[in-house]
């Protein structure tokens, strides 16, 4: 090749590469899209910087959660955790009750409102994504069909439910006056902080229901008081498993009746005006077989017996004590399938509750009987000892004339002697057949349901009444049964009888009236007797004191005991009136509590 053939094809190279190279408008356009791309990672950098500090910020707060335990306080947190989380205008945290969702806390607007709000689950944003257990996120909410408007500013809007064990336990909602506020990294953060609240949520349920449970166990232990008792866990069962109808049943044997003594809501007075029967309804059902009965749909159930028209779902749960069903916790609700498994597991553990606390009362009352018993012996002990001292220093002194005299002329001291010993054994006898008397009487201690005016008439015809005796009964008929122990109210009026027959050893009249005023049962026992002196009146029910003569039966013990059994019982025993001469009317008042007042 020649040197000009050579220099033509180097320039042509140097041409083309010439005609290669960008131009000004190129260079700036690939210098922009280096600028965008660095930017777009700068940009991703920070995003991704952001969500890792939001993560921590998540953990942060999953920690924080944990420890608390109140709702109200643990639904600030978390809606609070969500505004540093995200930016939103207004908020607020929904909780699922009964098939509505109620809000007890909010941020923005509608915070003095919100709490007054009762969302049906399924109506708006918030009740959709409870009722679909998914997100709901609009951007324009006046072009979603779904929105309910309650705050007339927003324009986007945020729900996140917040599941537990597949169930809607509540929701977080965020809305804002921006349109398109809200994005898909929002709604996932929002998702995983509705994770958290989920688990501190139902820890916080769970915590409580201890804490109820710890606080029955704590009034079973400070209190024999079972209305006290069976109030709060009607109290309890009302909170916990928002329950707006429950109540309490106690079996009769004798008659397989059940009679709601206690109950809570608007059907309260026809629940306590119903008596069951353990062979029908379901709460008759859960008592023969022992085990909890629950219904989600009473219109389907052959069972249910229909009381309160609204009920729809009802869980039956037997009290049971020592393998015997003495009663039944009874639950209602006007929601379809209103109560879960873990409902009838608390509402068990509460079931317990109330057989014990029944059963702690009739404990109480042994406790009592065995507490006379022990008042009585410790008297009676107290009499032995001072006469047993008498015995030790006669034979002291006996002992003293023996040595001094070898022949005794008195013998007066060894009459003496003779007599105490005498006494001893009438007084030891005596003793016997009390304590016999109080052994029987403790070993009935079971309650039931009683007709006072059945046992005053059995009383009566028990007694041995002289002829010269006219017996007079004016018994009200409109007497509400008595729950008690029969035994007891048995030696109350045959003690009461006893007496005021003595009271008439020329013949005379007895008068025993009954009547029920306002919450009590007022029983009078009026005789014609010699009536009680003015002094003995002040001393008639201390224990000990007696006006019955050397060698007739009685060491003052009745009117005391009856007194004290009855005052013990919160009831009590007084003397109405009393004229010497002219016979006296002794007053017996029975409390009705409630376990008693029904029809």
């Amino acid at each position: 090749m020649t040197k000009r053939g050579k220099g033509e094809a180097q320039l042509k190279l140097e041409l083309k590469k010439l005609l290669e190279l960008p131009t000004a408008a190129q260079q700036a356009v690939q210098a922009d899209n280096v600028l965008s791309f660095q930017a777009e990672q700068l940009a991703a950098l920070r995003r991704g910087a952001t969500y890792i500090s939001q993560l921590d910020f998540l953990r942060d707060i999953a920690s924080k959660l944990t420890e608390i335990h109140d709702l109200q306080n643990l639904s600030k947190h978390i809606l609070e955790g969500a505004q540093n989380l995200i930016p939103f205008t207004d908020g607020a945290i929904g909780l699922v009750d009964e098939g509505k969702i109620e809000f007890p806390y909010a941020i923005g607007k509608s915070n003095k409102d919100v709490k007054e709000f009762k969302i049906p689950i399924g109506k708006g944003l918030t009740g959709w994504a409870v009722k679909e257990k998914k997100p709901a996120r609009s951007g324009n909410v006046t072009l979603d069909p779904r929105y309910e408007p309650q705050i007339s500013t927003t324009r986007s809007e945020l729900d996140m439910p917040i599941i537990y064990a597949g169930e809607s336990v509540g929701v977080i909602n965020i809305e804002s006056d921006n349109e398109n506020a809200f994005s898909e990294d929002d709604e996932r953060l929002l998702a995983a902080l509705a994770e958290h609240a989920a688990i501190a949520i139902n820890n916080a349920k769970l915590f409580n229901e201890m804490n109820a449970l710890r606080e029955i166990d704590e009034k079973l232990a400070s209190t024999l008081d079972p209305e006290e008792i069976l109030e709060l866990i009607l109290k309890t069962v009302s909170d916990l498993i928002k329950c707006p109808e429950v109540s309490v049943g106690l079996v009769t044997a004798e008659t397989n009746e059940i009679h709601f003594t206690f109950a809570h809501g608007e059907a309260k007075e026809e629940v306590l005006r119903y008596v069951g029967n353990i062979n029908s309804g379901l709460s008759g059902q859960a008592i023969r077989e022992k085990r909890p009965i629950r219904t989600g749909d009473t219109r389907n159930d052959p069972m249910y017996q229909a009381l309160n028209e609204h009920t729809l779902s009802e869980m039956d749960v037997p009290m049971l004590f020592g393998g015997e069903a003495i009663g039944v916790l009874n639950a209602e609700s006007p929601e379809l399938n209103a109560f879960s498994q873990h409902d009838e597991d608390l509402l068990v553990a509460l079931a317990s509750q109330a057989a014990l606390a029944l059963r702690n009362s009739q404990s109480y009352i042994a406790a009592e009987t065995m507490a006379a018993i022990g008042d009585v012996a410790g008297s009676i002990v107290h009499r032995l000892n001072n006469d047993v001292g008498a015995i030790r220093v006669f034979a002291q002194m006996m002992k003293g004339i023996i040595a001094d005299n070898e022949t005794i002329t008195d013998s007066s001291k060894i009459a003496e002697l003779i007599e105490n010993a005498q006494e001893i054994e009438k007084l030891a006898k005596k003793v016997l057949g009390d304590v016999r008397t109080f052994r029987e009487q403790f070993k009935e201690t079971e309650p039931s349901w009683m007709d006072i005016n059945q046992i005053i008439i059995g009383v009566v015809k028990a007694t041995t009444i002289p002829n010269s005796v006219v017996v007079s009964l004016e018994l009200a008929d409109n007497l509400k049964q008595f729950w008690g122990t029969e035994v007891h109210l048995k030696e109350i009026f045959r003690n009461l009888v006893a007496n005021a027959i003595h009271a008439m050893p020329n013949g005379g009249r007895l008068w025993i009236s009954s009547e029920k005023y306002a919450n009590k049962i007022i029983i009078r026992v009026k005789d014609t007797g010699t009536g009680i002196s003015e002094k003995d009146l002040p001393f008639i029910f201390n224990r000990g004191f007696t006006t019955k003569k050397e060698g007739q039966q009685g060491l003052g013990y009745g009117l005391w005991w009856v007194k004290t059994y009855l005052r013990r019982s919160k009831g009590d025993l007084e003397v109405e009136e009393t004229k010497p001469g002219v016979g006296s009317t002794f007053m017996v008042t029975l409390p009705l509590s409630k376990l008693e007042i029904r029809n």
